[in-house]
């Protein structure tokens, strides 16, 4: 799901809320949901580069 995301174009500002949309769910959803707890920044950016997945807003889908 995040890969999805990622390769979503963010060219335009409907394409960029878009994609930024898609990353918060896949990460509200599917890493929240998998740890059982609340997701902050900092997990986002670890969890992204543990899984090799290109640098994003580490604060899309977390919790403040």
């Amino acid at each position: 799901q995040m890969q999805a995301a990622i390769a979503m174009p963010a060219m335009t500002p409907m394409q960029i809320a878009a994609r930024n949309e898609a990353l918060t769910a896949a990460r509200a959803v599917t890493l929240a949901n998998a740890a059982n707890r609340l997701v902050t920044p900092q997990t986002v950016k670890l969890v992204d580069q543990l899984l090799g997945l290109p640098p994003t807003n580490p604060r899309l889908g977390a919790t403040p």
